[in-house]
């Protein structure tokens, strides 16, 4: 029987004292009591340091590790899932915060089924804490997808169930086997694509509908201020594209969801050369990340297409989906 003795939580940090000791906050008002933290500090130089060892000192279940100098993000997320020793592990920034259910929602839906490779939650977007209402929930309303309509949710991307790859509750020794892909050394920005797509296994992935998960939106996040290669934003294309190849139906979903995932990455990061869309879109088809159906797409005569590609968005995200419904117990 899964427990909470079975999840592990880190929490990345790099000098933001004062945001960390909310997130901190939000793992101790948890309704599930003796949760396992850890947290990662790459190489503070703010005092956030001080906190922690003090934090540490007064409570077992908190311990932390801390890198000398600041490493890259990516080398630092490696790192810390390479930590975790728990069945589950759960992942998150300085900057966010858990709502006070959202452990008890995980072992809730874990002990309903244990062939659960992740699951995320409906992230609330917030700029002052005072934006924050924590509602209390007595049910959670979820959906569950396989691995061929994970592939379809990550490519569209749609912005009120997107995934918020901090947050997301992974089976350890999953997540541990995808970042050995050596495409994710390659993605830049992107490389939580590739993470979650190699993530889930044979079992499912579960989107809870209700918002467990808050996210703070800051003039300072990297999310906002990182752009992308050609390269990078190629090279997460081919991975999808491969991946089509195990089915016609794989290839179809690819082919009319590939067209929306393009232009949203362009639009939310832009490219470091400023490039524009046709010389990506046109450099993508000759390196074999996309079809010649997402290549005609985008051309001039692709409006004749574009209907029709819509039409077919409309039909496959609404196919093969599991809806379920999970009663908490309520407890305050």
């Amino acid at each position: 029987m899964i427990n909470h003795k079975d999840i592990e939580i880190f929490i990345l940090t790099y000098n933001r004292k004062e945001f960390l000791k909310k997130a901190v906050e939000s793992v101790l008002n948890q309704t599930v009591k003796g949760l396992k933290l850890t947290i990662v500090d790459n190489g503070s130089t703010d005092g956030t340091s001080d906190y922690i060892r003090d934090l540490c000192a007064n409570n077992e279940n908190i311990s932390c590790f801390r890198h000398d100098t600041n490493i890259p993000v990516l080398e630092n997320m490696k790192y810390t899932i390479n930590l975790a020793k728990a069945d589950y592990m759960l992942m998150f920034h300085d900057d966010d915060m858990l709502h006070p259910q959202y452990i008890e929602s995980i072992l809730k839906i874990l002990s309903e089924d244990e062939n659960i490779d992740f699951i995320w939650t409906r992230t609330n977007i917030f700029k002052s804490e005072d934006e924050i209402n924590i509602q209390k929930f007595n049910k959670l309303d979820c959906q569950i997808f396989d691995r061929i309509h994970f592939d379809a949710k990550m490519l569209i991307n749609k912005a009120s169930s997107s995934v918020t790859f901090p947050g997301v509750l992974f089976k350890t020794e999953n997540v541990k086997r995808a970042v050995l892909n050596d495409d994710i050394n390659h993605t830049g920005a992107i490389a939580d694509n590739i993470i979650l797509a190699e993530s889930i296994t044979g079992g499912k992935s579960v989107f809870v509908k209700n918002k467990l998960y808050f996210y703070r939106n800051h003039p300072n996040q990297e999310s906002e201020t990182l752009k992308l290669t050609p390269d990078e934003l190629i090279t997460c294309l081919k991975f999808f594209k491969t991946r089509a190849n195990e089915s016609t139906y794989s290839k179809v979903i690819f082919n009319v969801f590939s067209y929306y995932r393009l232009l949203r990455l362009y639009k939310h990061y832009g490219l470091y050369n400023g490039g524009s869309t046709k010389e990506l879109v046109k450099t993508a088809y000759n390196r074999g990340a996309i079809n010649m159906y997402v290549y005609i797409l985008f051309e001039p005569y692709g409006i004749f297409l574009r209907p029709f590609n819509a039409l077919m968005k409309k039909i496959l995200q609404n196919v093969k989906h599991v809806n379920e419904t999970f009663m908490l117990k309520g407890e305050a």
